[in-house]
This record gives C-alpha cells, sequence and structure tokens, in this order.
C-alpha cells in the first residue's frame, strides 16, 4: 500500500506543487483504518486503536512532516491531530468512521475528506456494502481520486472473492 501511495503521488503531484497531496483512509467501524494508519507511517502508536470500543477514532490523526503541516487545508473544527512524521510531500489522515452513532465523528470525517486530494476506502469483506458509506462513496467520487483496500481479505472464502471484486467495481 505504502508503495502504491508513492507512485500515486507523483501523478497528483505536479511541478511546482507546495502542498502536500492528502490522502484519507476512510470506511466504517473497526475496518482496520487506524491500525492501516499506523502501518503506513510505521508507528503502531501514531493513532490509537482499540479492538473493544467501537467509533475509537474520534478526530482525524494526520501524519505530515513538520515542514508541511501547516499547507494542510484541513479545517479547523476537524480538530485534527498531528503526528509529525511521515513522507515527503504526502499527509496521511486516518478519518473517523463514517458510519459511527456520533453524529460529531462523522462531521469530522466528511472535514478530513473535503481536504483530501484522494481517498481510500478501507473495508471489511462482510462491511463492503455499507448503505451509508456507498452513499458517502457516491457524493465524493466525482470531485476525488479514491481506491479501495479490503482488510482481512484473507477471512474471506475463496470462492466468495469474485463476488467481493464485483462488489468493489459497481
Amino acid at each position: 500500500m505504502r508503495q502504491r501511495l508513492e507512485r500515486a503521488l507523483t501523478l497528483v503531484d505536479g511541478p511546482g506543487a507546495s502542498a502536500p497531496v492528502c490522502v484519507a483512509l476512510i470506511g466504517g467501524t473497526g475496518a482496520g483504518k487506524s491500525t492501516l494508519f499506523n502501518l503506513l507511517v510505521v508507528d503502531r502508536d501514531a493513532s490509537p486503536v482499540s479492538h473493544a470500543e467501537r467509533a475509537f477514532t474520534a478526530r482525524p490523526h494526520v501524519a505530515v512532516l513538520p515542514a508541511e503541516a501547516p499547507l494542510i487545508a484541513l479545517a479547523p473544527e476537524a480538530q485534527p491531530v498531528f503526528c509529525r512524521r511521515g513522507l515527503p510531500g504526502l499527509a496521511l489522515i486516518d478519518t473517523p468512521d463514517l458510519d459511527s452513532a456520533m453524529a460529531e465523528h462523522r462531521t469530522r470525517a466528511r472535514l478530513a475528506i473535503e481536504a483530501a486530494d484522494m481517498i481510500v476506502y478501507v473495508a471489511l469483506p462482510e462491511k463492503r456494502s455499507s448503505f451509508q458509506i456507498t452513499e458517502e462513496l457516491r457524493e465524493w467520487a466525482s470531485r476525488k481520486h479514491w481506491f479501495f483496500a479490503l482488510n482481512q481479505v484473507d477471512r474471506c472464502a475463496p470462492e466468495a472473492l469474485g463476488q467481493v471484486r464485483d462488489d468493489f467495481a459497481t
């Protein structure tokens, strides 16, 4: 995933660009966004993780180099938490859950999406077609570069992989 983000960065980042490219990890409760974020920034504590408490990420966590942090166009109302590390030219954002029962979490996630240049939708095989998240994706799809990341695909039955792939294609 990290290598793909670096390649995608070269596609989006043009000559003379000064602000880092913002990539938001979005998805539902328990999809593994924070765990993926921590793996990508090589800091297992960059964004707190809970396997017991749902809707745990209340504020966007942003991994960005200190010199590039002031260039992030994330609204202050999002109440971002900055993790001062990352790749040059890239800001990675771990968002709150889009299907959270807490309205302020959903609002902060939307503010992070608004600031993002690219979206990575992190889903689980059993939650890949959440109506609420699909509606959010449709709203942003024409305005953002976006990708899908299927987490825990090893838990998916081999005979179901074709259906999972078809679900993402539609």
